[in-house]
């Protein structure tokens, strides 16, 4: 079963960049209208050299930053999008996964994406709610590094350049959303597919050590946690805990009841 783990796992980073890829080329809009509310200007070193460079006037800052807030719903939606795609992707990777290889799994009325995505996590936000305020938070930091570099009179190349920056800065919580919503969503899942088929225990592995401090995230605790009685990582289905750990979170979920069902070519 981890080899449908690492499916997911696949499926999380190919989205994760297709968000990123997205929400870089909004970049180029914000150059466009840095751009268009530039002027050149001369400036008079020190020597008494003249040199020529393109420079937004303060009195142009209100009308750039405006047009800068319009872009927060188009950042949202490309999030929002790329986000439902991941996990589509994945519940039917992980429905087709079940379904081929095990006979007494039932598959039907499986979760939908857009069901999940509906659905208030225990903070009460849905995640159209969580990636509007993560918009909101990405859109703000341009905004404030734009209006600090007009008005400290950087050129435009400097501008552009701190804008650049910040974005790289917020890649990591755009790949984070993804692959926090992808493997909650393949998790969710599978537990569902448990109860529908009547199974009731299920192990959590932490996997996929692509944290140094994996040691001190919520899954490795769970993964070494004997409920039950049964072995470390074991649970029930109604265990709710195991479906959604921590954020970015890429545990894997063993039904331990197909054991015996598994065909000869599966792990």
């Amino acid at each position: 079963m981890r080899e449908i783990a690492e499916q997911i796992d696949k499926i999380s980073i190919d989205h994760e960049q297709q968000v990123v890829d997205n929400v870089a080329s909004l970049i180029a809009a914000v150059i466009k209208i840095l751009n268009d509310n530039s002027s050149s200007e001369n400036i008079t070193l020190a020597d008494g050299s003249i040199i020529k460079r393109n420079t937004i006037n303060r009195s142009k800052l209100r009308r750039v930053l405006v047009e800068l807030r319009k872009l927060e719903k188009e950042t949202s939606k490309m999030v929002f999008d790329g986000t439902l795609s991941s996990m589509e992707a994945a519940l039917l990777a992980t429905t087709t996964f079940y379904k081929s290889r095990f006979k007494s799994i039932v598959t039907k009325g499986t979760l939908k994406a857009s069901e999940i995505a509906k659905k208030p996590s225990e903070d009460g936000l849905t995640l159209q709610d969580r990636i509007d305020s993560q918009a909101m938070r990405y859109t703000d930091d341009l905004y404030k590094q734009i209006r600090v570099s007009i008005n400290k009179g950087h050129s435009i190349s400097e501008i552009i350049d701190e804008v650049e920056g910040t974005f790289k800065g917020k890649e990591w919580e755009l790949r984070r959303i993804v692959t926090t919503e992808t493997f909650n969503s393949y998790r969710t899942l599978v537990g569902e597919i448990a109860d529908k088929s009547g199974l009731t225990w299920i192990r959590l592995h932490e996997s996929f050590p692509r944290h140094p401090r994996r040691r001190k995230h919520t899954c490795f605790a769970y993964a070494h946690e004997d409920k039950y009685g049964k072995g470390q990582g074991v649970f029930k289905s109604i265990d709710m805990k195991i479906y959604s750990p921590h954020p970015q979170c890429t545990s894997w979920l063993e039904l331990l009841e197909l054991g015996e069902e598994v065909s000869d070519n599966v792990d």
